[in-house]
C-alpha cells in the first residue's frame, strides 16, 4: 500500500468519529501544554517537567497512539488506557529514549533512523501483554526492517495538511493529529506479520 492508501483507509475508519477524536486531541494538547507551565516553576521546574513527562505525559502519548489501534472510536477516556499497564509503558518510554539518545549522540541521522525502527514498539507492546520493553523494541526493529522509508514517506505526505493547519492558526491540528495517528496505526496493521509479532 502507498501513503495515499493508508490515508484513505484512515479517513474511512474515522468517519463519524472526527468530533470525538478532536475532543481527545484537545485534552492531549492541554496536557502537553502543562509541561511548559511546570517548566516555569523556579529552580525545580526542569526536574518537575522530566518527572511529569515520564510518569504522566508519555503514558498519555502512548495511550493516544494505541487508541487508534484498539478500535476506530476515539474517546477522551482512551487517553488514559496506558495507565492500565503503567510499568511496562513507562519502561518502554525510558528504554526507547535511551536507545534513541545513544544513537543520536553518534550522529543525528542514525538517531532519526532508530526513531523509525522503534516506532512500532507501542503497538507491539499493546498486542503482546507478556513481553517487556526491550522485546517490544526488538520486534519493532525487525518489523521495520526495510519499511522505515515507507513510514517516513507516509508521514511526509501530511506536509500539506500541516501547512493548512498553520493557516487555521493551529485549529486544524485537532483533526490532523488523529488523522496521522490513525494512519500510523493502519501502517502497523499492514505490516503486522504473525511470525514476527
Amino acid at each position: 500500500m502507498k501513503a495515499k492508501d493508508y490515508r484513505r483507509l484512515s479517513r474511512e475508519k474515522l468517519k463519524g468519529n472526527w468530533g470525538a477524536a478532536a475532543g481527545a486531541t484537545v485534552i492531549f494538547l492541554l496536557m502537553e501544554a502543562l509541561s511548559g507551565a511546570l517548566g516555569a516553576i523556579p529552580y525545580a521546574g526542569g526536574c518537575i517537567v522530566t518527572l511529569y513527562q515520564y510518569l504522566v505525559f508519555k503514558v498519555v502519548t502512548y495511550s493516544y497512539t494505541i487508541m487508534f489501534q484498539r478500535n476506530d472510536r476515539a474517546t477522551v477516556g482512551g487517553l488514559f488506557n496506558g495507565f492500565d499497564d503503567y510499568i511496562r509503558v513507562v519502561m518502554l518510554n525510558i528504554v526507547t529514549d535511551i536507545y534513541t539518545l545513544l544513537w543520536t549522540l553518534l550522529l543525528i541521522v542514525p538517531g532519526i533512523i532508530k526513531h523509525y525502527s522503534y516506532s512500532m514498539a507501542p503497538y507491539i507492546l499493546e498486542d503482546n501483554p507478556g513481553i517487556g520493553a526491550k522485546e517490544a523494541i526488538t520486534r519493532s526493529r525487525e518489523m521495520m526492517n526495510g519499511h522505515k522509508w515507507e513510514l517516513f514517506c507516509l508521514r511526509l505526505s501530511f506536509i500539506w495538511w500541516g501547512l493548512l493547519t498553520i493557516c487555521t492558526l493551529g485549529i486544524g491540528l485537532l483533526w490532523l493529529m488523529p488523522y496521522m495517528s490513525k494512519s500510523d496505526a493502519e501502517f502497523y496493521a499492514g505490516l503486522r506479520n504473525p511470525e514476527v509479532v
